[in-house]
């Protein structure tokens, strides 16, 4: 069977912070996903951690030989998704609540190919302060009408809030660095129509 939705965490190191994400997976009040592992790390810490996870969660684990960094280690996960959506996350960031991935599953079956992002929270540590991030009603309007505008304020903010359509050649430049997001956000909705979820579905986690 095809899952839904392809949970694509692209790792390194980060055992923790893993544990965390994937412990907010575990919780999902909805059942019709896979999870894609890519792990950058020259050890064993998140291999070992997987595996005890394995029995709970739909997991597929890669391990690349030689680290591909950022973004390439991102583009590695989501080409081993089989899903008919694509769900990127942070090893660092974590869903918000029980519901989060049902929410992303509602508004891609309302909306067939679309890019969907969702509002969040920034948690930032290690005080655990936390803030809602949203756009404004201008902020949207703008990015509908030009997507160039994410230049001026990246209203979307990280992958981790976004989901989109699985069409096996859709990836993040690997040559560019620092605003690899934007320019993958500016490319997808030129070609598809926005779909933002008011909820704050993510927790982002600063430090």
């Amino acid at each position: 069977m095809i899952p839904f939705i392809s949970i694509c965490i692209p790792t390194y190191k980060r055992v923790k912070d893993l544990i965390r994400l994937l412990d907010s997976i575990l919780i999902q009040n909805y059942s019709n996903f896979e999870v894609i592992i890519s792990d950058d790390s020259d050890d064993d810490l998140v291999g070992n951690l997987v595996r005890e996870y394995q029995r709970k969660l739909p997991i597929s684990y890669f391990k690349s030989e030689i680290p591909l960094g950022t973004p390439s280690n991102w583009n590695f996960a989501i080409s081993k998704a089989k899903g008919q959506w694509i769900k990127l996350m942070h090893d660092d960031d974590w869903f918000s609540n029980e519901d989060s991935l049902a929410a992303f599953a509602e508004a891609a079956q309302k909306n067939d190919n679309c890019f969907i992002f969702s509002s969040f929270t920034n948690v930032y540590f290690p005080e655990e302060r936390t803030e809602n991030v949203r756009p404004s009603a201008f902020r949207l309007k703008q990015l509908t009408k030009n997507p160039v505008s994410l230049l001026s304020k990246n209203i979307i903010g990280t992958p981790s809030v976004t989901m989109y359509r699985n069409g096996k050649d859709i990836y993040y430049d690997k040559n560019i660095k620092w605003l690899v997001d934007i320019e993958f956000y500016v490319r997808k909705i030129a070609e598809e129509r926005v779909v933002y979820v008011d909820k704050p579905l993510v927790k982002v986690g600063l430090s």
